[in-house]
């Protein structure tokens, strides 16, 4: 199954941390045919390469202590016949959605779902959300704020303003299947991967010596980061449905099934 997302720690600009579901297409749900179950969708952040990027320690060449994105509507899609041709979005989650990728404290509530095979979620980057308390203010207008620091001590402020839609989208003959035994997902970006081939020895600094990476500074290496935002997710089922992807679940990601 070729799939790339769903959504640890989430800080929800909308409803007071109460996604509102709207289901459209095929809202029609029986307790024989396509009962509902409470799904949850997290979305966190791991790496495959510590030495390049790390986030828990200071083992890496760069190290993540912060990292924000904003989320527009959760779209999830079901194919009647066939994943090549789905029907419209079965579910919508409202956004926008504040998500501290670091921040393991909070996640989005549980939402209704109807139990079955699911061929893409749809999750939009957005920006111009109303932030949260603790958001920080790079994120103003923006849909991606991280804050980071070389293994020198410089420290590196990226923004991203891109607005790219991520799709999650299974094989024709392997789509998801959302159950009882199912329904605790999680999405992880990979730093290694947001981050790999960025040469930020060679990037320009401030006066101060900060590194910033926006539409105004070092833009190649936003570039070359904003290429890198979709290949780096990774699907995984949260077994023990904490909402943290653990040692045990990390090492089988349902996208490579």
């Amino acid at each position: 199954m070729r799939f790339y997302l769903w959504m640890p720690a989430l800080l929800v600009a909308c409803e007071a941390g109460n996604p509102k579901v709207t289901e459209t297409g095929n809202p029609k749900v029986t307790e024989t045919g396509n009962p509902q179950v409470d799904a949850r969708l997290a979305v966190t952040v791991m790496t495959t390469d510590s030495e390049l990027v790390s986030f828990e320690d200071d083992s890496g060449d760069l190290v993540v202590n912060s990292a924000w994105m904003v989320f527009g509507d959760l779209r999830f899609v079901s194919g009647e016949d066939d994943c090549e041709d789905p029907a419209e979005a079965d579910v919508t989650v409202d956004g926008p959605l504040v998500v501290d990728l670091i921040d393991m404290e909070s996640v989005i509530d549980s939402f209704k779902l109807k139990s079955g095979e699911y061929c893409r979620i749809r999750l939009p980057m957005d920006r111009g959300a109303q932030l949260p308390p603790g958001a920080p203010g790079a994120l103003d207008d923006a849909a991606i704020a991280i804050e980071a620091r070389r293994s020198d001590g410089t420290p590196v402020y990226l923004t991203s303003r891109s607005t790219e839609d991520l799709e999650l989208k299974s094989d024709d003959d392997d789509p998801l299947t959302v159950d009882e035994d199912n329904r605790h997902l999680l999405v992880a970006f990979d730093l290694a991967v947001w981050f790999d081939e960025l040469d930020l020895d060679s990037a320009g600094a401030e006066p101060n010596g900060d590194i910033l990476i926006d539409d105004d500074h070092n833009q190649e290496l936003l570039d070359d980061f904003e290429d890198n935002i979709e290949d780096a997710m990774e699907l995984f089922g949260d077994d023990d449905e904490d909402g943290d992807l653990d040692d045990d679940e990390d090492d089988d990601p349902l996208n490579d099934r």
